[in-house]
């Protein structure tokens, strides 16, 4: 009867640890988007005006934070130079440090 006992325990803990992989691998989420999903890169490879958007979406849809949010916003300053709006670059670097200090990294 002891024998029994034991065996059920550890039928019970192969099944719990089946169980607990398998919902780790059902569960597990999508992999994050990349700055190159949210048009969002700092480099030619997507038009200026389109990042100035999509690194605008980034900013203000608070998934980005920290150092990913500085990222965002040093981007988008790139953005707008190379378009010419210096303006708008400038008060988008104040942003930045704003963010960053905010964020612990400065």
């Amino acid at each position: 009867m002891v024998n029994a006992h034991k065996r059920y325990r550890v039928d019970d803990a192969v099944v719990l640890l089946a169980t607990a992989m398998w919902l780790a691998f059902v569960v597990t989420p999508a992999p994050a988007q990349t700055w190159k999903d949210v048009k969002c890169t700092g480099d030619s490879d997507i038009p200026w005006s389109e990042q100035i958007t999509g690194c605008s979406n980034a900013i203000t849809s608070g998934t980005f934070a920290g150092k990913d949010l500085a990222v965002a916003f040093q981007r988008r300053g790139t953005a707008y130079a190379s378009t010419g709006d210096f303006d708008h670059m400038l008060s988008n670097g104040i942003r930045r440090s704003k963010a960053a200090q905010f964020g612990g990294l400065l």
